[in-house]
């Protein structure tokens, strides 16, 4: 199996078209939480059904998103998606069905040691996700623990997911595996980190951003772990007619718009947001996604 940065491969994409050669396909992105799912970062049920038949009728649909894919299967189930889904915010392509990684971005060892001093000498409470013999599994210090991490492994404990463990010393792990670091902490905590974090060279992707309860989220990957790039090795495999269509909310989507060919920002999306989009539709919870996909189906759609 693939585990290098790299191309996917035209039969690991495997795109059903219907209509033959020289036929042009829309192909929809969406992001997730804020996006696609609801306010409670849920995909109702009766929407994810309105998303089955589209898919069965031959809609080219997946997600681009910050979460791994145990936490998407949570809510997209049996959805017969045949593209990539985009997960850890770029840090994977990975077949939905088999769950096989197509690509991994490895995190550079470049200044490795001195940016994992920065996270363990912050007061945010850091986690580190590491991919261990196919298995992603995320690693947090118990001795910097804070009320935010507790929450974000409960939520994912209970999804299921048991790979995120509570270890005492995170400077023995594996790094040559490692994919990304991340970390909670209050808004303040997580500005001061990621400006540290920006002063390092361009090798690496840095994001922050509100989560929930006054949390807030700072992540610094490979700058190949981007929606963005993982939209352009798509791109690699389809037709030069095909139109890629994104949709998204927030700042760590902003790279995704500007790649892609229509770029279609949700009504609560944030301001800097709407402003790189074409399109403006409706509140994630009134499932507006999918409303436009139904709408346009494989229409060409031109912004004037």
């Amino acid at each position: 199996m693939h585990k290098a940065n790299g191309q996917l491969n035209k039969w690991q994409m495997k795109l059903c078209y219907y209509g033959g050669g020289g036929i042009m396909a829309n192909i929809y992105y969406s992001d997730m939480d804020g996006t696609l799912l609801n306010a409670v970062g849920r995909l109702e049920s009766h929407q994810r059904e309105r998303l089955r038949r589209l898919l069965l009728e031959g809609v080219q649909f997946s997600v681009a998103t910050g979460r791994n894919m145990h936490m998407i299967r949570s809510e997209l189930k049996d959805l017969p998606i045949v593209l990539p889904v985009i997960e850890n915010n770029g840090s994977y392509l990975t077949d939905y069905q088999t769950g096989e990684k197509l690509v991994v971005n490895y995190f550079p060892h470049d200044h490795l040691r001195e940016i994992i001093n920065v996270f363990m000498g912050s007061s945010t409470s850091p986690m580190f996700l590491l991919i261990e013999d196919g298995v992603e599994i995320t690693y947090a210090s118990n001795n910097q623990l804070n009320e935010g991490m507790l929450q974000f492994r409960e939520f994912r404990r209970s999804l299921g997911e048991e790979t995120f463990e509570l270890i005492d010393d995170l400077s023995g792990l594996p790094f040559h595996q490692l994919v990304n670091l991340q970390a909670v902490g209050r808004e303040d905590e997580i500005l001061e980190l990621t400006k540290i974090l920006e002063t390092f060279p361009e090798r690496y992707e840095v994001h922050a951003m509100n989560t929930y309860d006054g949390w807030w989220y700072a992540n610094i990957a490979s700058h190949d772990s981007s929606k963005a790039h993982g939209l352009e090795l798509v791109r690699q495999q389809l037709k030069p007619e095909d139109q890629i269509i994104v949709f998204g909310d927030n700042v760590n989507d902003i790279p995704m718009l500007k790649v892609a060919d229509i770029s279609i920002a949700v009504n609560n999306a944030l301001p800097m947001v709407k402003q790189a989009a074409d399109i403006v539709i409706g509140n994630h919870g009134d499932g507006a996604v999918i409303d436009f996909i139904e709408q346009h189906r494989d229409k060409k759609i031109v912004i004037k």
